[in-house]
């Protein structure tokens, strides 16, 4: 069995009282991703403020909640959370719970509704981001803005000629050491 807080202990930033403290919020340790202490998660977070203000949020791959909660902390109009692992959607839900959010969180599969319009939010490494969007064709029909992360530095023109074949254009590029994260936003010709 792991011992989730001391792994958490170890290695996330801000980690104090058996929880993770970034900004206003808490997230208890546990078996999704996201503790704030890997760079693709920092530039993901560092990237949602103002893009995320009033808007519905997709967060794909949700892990620890971390990216979502910090989304509903600027005022979201929605979040669904999106995971393949029970184990990662549970901990959300608890996360969002113990911050006291709404949120709607779902295992990922075809079944899933997405908002016509929002952003959609994606940090995991490029085959899981080919993956996830395998599963989930429908995802692709949003309009609004795509953050995705997880991606090293090498492998940003093969992601960009990958995201502009599904009709995304690269907006900005941020980089913390080797990894890179990518803000897209649907081609005008596509909306």
């Amino acid at each position: 069995m792991i011992d989730w807080e001391a792994q958490w202990a170890q290695f996330a930033p801000g980690f104090k009282d058996g929880y993770l403290h970034i900004n206003n919020l808490k997230l208890k340790p546990g078996p999704g991703f996201g503790d704030l202490s890997h760079p693709t998660t920092q530039l993901m977070c560092e990237g949602l403020d103002p893009l995320v203000i009033g808007k519905d949020v997709v967060d794909v791959g949700c892990g620890s909640g971390i990216l979502g909660l910090v989304a509903l902390s600027l005022k979201v109009k929605s979040l669904l959370g999106i995971d393949i692992d029970e184990g990662a959607l549970e901990h959300a839900k608890a996360n969002a719970k113990l911050n006291n959010f709404t949120a709607r969180f779902e295992k990922s599969s075809e079944q899933i509704t997405f908002p016509k319009r929002g952003v959609i939010l994606l940090n995991m490494i490029s085959s899981e981001q080919k993956r996830a969007l395998q599963m989930m064709p429908k995802l692709m029909e949003m309009k609004g803005e795509l953050l995705v992360s997880g991606l090293l530095e090498s492998q940003q023109e093969a992601m960009k000629l990958f995201y502009e074949s599904l009709g995304w254009t690269i907006n900005e590029v941020k980089q913390k050491g080797d990894w890179i994260a990518m803000l897209l936003k649907k081609c005008s010709d596509k909306l």
